[in-house]
Parts: structure tokens; C-alpha cells; sequence
């Protein structure tokens, strides 16, 4: 599997949406993509994602971001703070 996180302004802080997708998509197609439908969301770090272990690695060569390890909580806790991070 592959991933993108996108890091999106809301009010009172930032949201940091995991998108998460089959390894046969390209990060930057599925990057262009993702922007048209959340708007002024920007990918912030890319990688691949291993479920069965719940970790993050690699980089996406297509959109120039490595993976970054914090990733991995925000995909894990989404369902609880839906990606809001202090800043």
C-alpha cells in the first residue's frame, strides 16, 4: 500500500488527512486528485504504508516527500482526533 498526507488549515489548527491507496496508483496522480476534491490541502510527506506490521516508510519520488514517522499515528488514531494536530 501507499500513502499521501495532506495537511489542510481548519479553524482553530491544522488537520493532517491520511489518504491511503494501492500500490498499481502513483503518488502524484493520486495527489492531483485528492487536491481537486479537499481543495487547499497540500501532501506534506509520502511513503508506503505495511498494515500488517503498522509502520511507514519509503518516499514518493513522484511528489518529492519522504515519509515521515509520525504518520503512522495519525493514520492509526484518524477515527479518534480525525487528524487535528497541535501547531
Amino acid at each position: 500500500m501507499k500513502y499521501i498526507m495532506f495537511e489542510k488549515s481548519v479553524p482553530g489548527g491544522v488537520q493532517r488527512i491520511p489518504i491511503i491507496f494501492p500500490d498499481q496508483l502513483v503518488h502524484v496522480d493520486v495527489a492531483e486528485a485528492i487536491q481537486n476534491i479537499i481543495g487547499k490541502g497540500r501532501p506534506v510527506s509520502a511513503g508506503s504504508l505495511a498494515v500488517h506490521v503498522f509502520s511507514v516508510s519509503g518516499e514518493s519520488t513522484t511528489l518529492g516527500l519522504k515519509h515521515n514517522p509520525e504518520d503512522m499515528g495519525t493514520i492509526c488514531l484518524w477515527d479518534y482526533f480525525h487528524g487535528l494536530v497541535d501547531r
